[in-house]
């Protein structure tokens, strides 16, 4: 039977350069576009920008957890990030969305510091995506 939960009133409506401001609102992501776009079953990839809270780019560091809310597991793979060629730009590659349902993409900002390694969190953004299947 398939699954949707695209009338789910915690998912954010994907659509390509969707803005997503964080928990502290010091720091905001923009996908910029998703590969397949929306998001699908199987692997994915984003092409994102941090943002600062006044919508100015952010040299940052950034992490991103994958986990389904409703069924308490982890994606398989572990994403991976590459900065791009202009501030707080990156591409994540090996986003598994494997199976349909609620997904939530945690994405932590964080300072860079001497060597471009992580200082200190600026902020979290939380998004709620539908894969449907």
């Amino acid at each position: 039977m398939p699954v949707s939960c695209s009338n789910d009133v915690r998912v954010a409506a994907y659509s390509d350069g969707l803005i997503k401001m964080g928990q502290s609102q010091k720091a905001e992501v923009k996908i910029v576009t998703a590969h397949p776009s929306p998001p699908a079953r199987g692997d994915n990839s984003w092409d994102i920008q941090v943002l600062d809270g006044s919508g100015n780019p952010l040299e940052a560091n950034v992490e991103l957890a994958l986990d389904m809310p409703d069924h308490g597991h982890m994606s398989p793979t572990t994403p991976v990030i590459v900065a791009g060629g202009s501030g707080g730009s990156f591409t994540i590659t090996s986003i598994n969305l494997f199976m349909p349902g609620v997904w939530r993409a945690q994405l932590t900002v964080s300072s860079k510091v001497d060597g471009g390694t992580s200082g200190s969190v600026i902020d979290v953004v939380t998004l709620l995506l539908c894969i449907e299947g």
